[in-house]
């Protein structure tokens, strides 16, 4: 039962939705690049101030921008919803990891830190990044 459900919810699909074999065909090799994409976008990652995140955050913004120092962060982050990151801007539990208008963020891929200086501290260990925006709401991640 399940192959020919997942045959059939194949065949609904259209079969390159970003036409990288089109590009592919045409040799530009760079485009094709571009569009493939293995796992969809799903999310934005975050740095969240746990363990030695915030003590590498301020680092790599005393020091600047360094493939080491960039990478470092890696095992910091967390993965949320557009949306989600849009209602921690809006509480103000988020910036970038360096100063610039939100302009110029939203032009290319930006790095979002969860501010390290709040208490309560919005993201834990044993619950992951869970703030309470009002009465009846939480953002989770």
């Amino acid at each position: 039962v399940f192959p020919l459900y997942t045959k059939r919810v194949l065949q609904t699909r259209q079969p390159d939705p970003g036409n990288v074999l089109g590009c592919e065909s045409d040799l530009d090799f760079e485009e094709s690049a571009r569009k493939f994409k293995m796992i969809d976008d799903a999310g934005v990652s975050i740095v969240v101030p746990y363990g030695e995140g915030w003590e590498r955050v301020q680092q790599v913004r005393r020091d600047g921008p360094s493939r080491d120092g960039l990478r470092g962060l890696q095992r910091y982050t967390v993965t949320v919803y557009e949306r989600e990151l849009y209602k921690l801007k809006a509480a103000g539990f988020v910036e970038l990891l360096f100063a610039q208008t939100e302009e110029a963020a939203s032009e290319e891929k930006q790095t979002w830190v969860v501010r390290g200086d709040l208490r309560p501290l919005p993201y834990s260990e044993r619950f992951g990044l869970s703030v309470q925006e009002d009465e009846g709401s939480t953002i989770m991640a």
